[in-house]
């Protein structure tokens, strides 16, 4: 049986109001607890439910609506296809694999970047739908999202508030990667994905959609619009591991038990779209997650978890599944660097090193020769 992982929810109005550490006053009780939540998430397995962060409801619903519009084109051959070296444009089903040491990942993906540093050529070849909503508006509230959730990681790390968000001034190497994983053949894929030593002593029961992997950067912000569908994690020693390398192929995994948003009622419209004007709304919640450079810039004292999706049952097989990751990445010529307070007795498991180069390593990784 696999057990499951309550992740806790967070509440980041807090942060998304003029008080507080946002203008460099005191922090408010609000912001201490949250903070204090996310800390004790990240030491323990790096998993945070958060709502009202800058996007509605009725907002999240389009984006998903835009997303199927955009991977239900039958002919996608003027996508510009997704390579590591510009990390932008269409992924085909089966074209990548999170873990090495599984077979191909079974979804295809689309990847946009922020302008003006970043170009996205294939976005003109999208559905109308799909170009109307990841306009400016759209890369402008999931700025705001990354740098008030960086000022929330500081706050939890004691570090100077802008420790993180002072790296997050071009947005250049940060990403939105929209996700479809295909009905499959449940009975196919788990004769594909599990071995019989598996089935011998109970691992891996569930075969595998993503494979096992932890986000390569900061954090990650990850949409979901029917639940988790099979999100699974396992903790593993060291924040950089892939595949068999952490052990994380072994048992243990958890399925992630996500809360339902609340009703948004008594924050209407502090942080939803500025054209609603809806007297009630309810928040989009999201998943986030530590990546790997987070792990690293920590020395470890925060969790890169590693994740996969799998599918537990033929009923799930039969279903397509969207979801949507917002990769938050510092600038490309930050370096990042374990802070002396983290080393503990001045020992430091890693050397520095230059943000874009340790992306480029981990996209590099991740492609099927």
């Amino acid at each position: 049986m696999v057990s499951s992982c309550d992740i806790p929810s967070i509440n980041l109005q807090p942060f998304f109001e003029d008080k507080g550490v946002v203008i460099g006053d005191t922090p408010t009780t609000e912001q201490m607890e949250a903070a204090a939540t996310i800390h004790q998430a990240c030491q323990k397995h790096g998993f945070v439910h958060v709502n009202n962060f800058g996007l509605s409801e009725s907002f999240g619903e389009r984006l998903f609506a835009a997303s199927k519009d955009l991977f239900s084109v039958a002919d996608k051959h003027d996508l510009v296809p997704w390579h590591p070296s510009h990390n932008t444009g269409y992924s085909p089903y089966k074209s990548e694999s999170l873990n090495v040491n599984r077979p191909a990942d079974l979804k295809e993906a689309f990847n946009v970047r922020f302008p003006p540093t970043s170009t996205n050529p294939s976005l003109s070849k999208t559905p109308m739908s799909f170009q109307e909503i990841v306009d400016d508006e759209f890369f402008r509230k999931l700025q705001t999202a990354a740098i008030r959730y960086s000022m929330a990681c500081a706050l939890a790390l004691d570090l100077p508030i802008d420790f993180f968000s002072k790296t997050l001034k071009k947005f250049d190497q940060c990403t939105v990667r929209f996700l479809h994983y295909p009905p499959c053949d449940f009975a196919e894929i788990k004769a594909t994905t599990t071995t019989a030593a598996d089935d011998a002593v109970g691992l891996n029961k569930a075969p595998v959609r993503a494979g096992e992997h932890t986000d390569f950067g900061a954090f990650t912000f990850l949409f979901l619009k029917e639940g988790p569908m099979g999100l699974q994690v396992k903790s593993v020693e060291g924040g950089e591991v892939g595949g068999s390398a952490g052990g994380e192929e072994a048992d243990g995994w958890k399925d992630v038990v996500v809360p339902s948003s609340p009703d948004d009622t008594n924050n209407h419209n502090k942080t939803g779209d500025e054209n609603e004007t809806t007297t009630a709304t309810t928040s989009f919640g999201a998943i986030i997650n530590t990546g790997a450079m987070l792990a690293r810039w920590t020395n470890d004292h925060w969790k890169a978890t590693a994740h996969r999706v799998v599918v537990p049952n033929a009923e799930i097989a039969s279903q397509d599944r969207y979801s949507i990751a917002f990769f938050v990445d510092p600038d490309a010529d930050e370096f990042i660097e374990v802070d002396p307070k983290f080393a503990g007795d001045g020992k430091c498991c890693y050397e520095p090193i230059r943000s874009r180069d340790f992306l480029s390593m981990k996209l590099n990784e991740m492609t099927l020769k």
